[in-house]
């Protein structure tokens, strides 16, 4: 590591409890917010103890793909994080088949989650996944 990556490394390391404490805060509100959404099923994750880098819904009745284009339309980027192992190249030759690792995998979309994020930016996250489903 060059010396000016290690300045900027410390330097954000003297922000980090800030960065969690804001990526807490969105989390809550989403999971807040999408509680009561029979579409989304939240992750069971402690805010307390977590430092989250992500936040994952699984969407539910094959909507995930709808969902993100109605996201992506409104300029809205969300992501699909994990793909199981076994779906890879080089595991796809011991034909496993697990089929509730690839109905979560069908189901999981990644928010926005950055401690960036006003609570504007949030406010049109949360309102435009409930447009999205009404």
């Amino acid at each position: 590591m060059s010396n000016i990556n290690a300045a900027i490394g410390l330097a954000q390391l003297r922000k980090v409890d800030k960065f969690i404490s804001r990526r807490r805060e969105i989390c809550n509100k989403y999971d807040e917010a999408f509680r009561t959404e029979s579409n989304i099923k939240l992750l069971r994750v402690d805010y307390t103890t977590a430092a989250p880098h992500i936040y994952v819904i699984r969407v539910r009745n094959n909507l995930r793909d709808p969902l993100k284009q109605h996201l992506k339309e409104q300029d809205i980027e969300t992501g699909i994080s994990y793909i199981p192992n076994h779906l890879h190249t080089f595991y796809r030759k011991h034909g496993l088949s697990l089929p509730e690792t690839e109905k979560a995998y069908k189901e999981i979309l990644t928010l926005p989650l950055h401690c960036k994020l006003s609570d504007s930016d949030v406010d049109t996250v949360i309102s435009s996944i409930f447009e999205f489903f009404n």
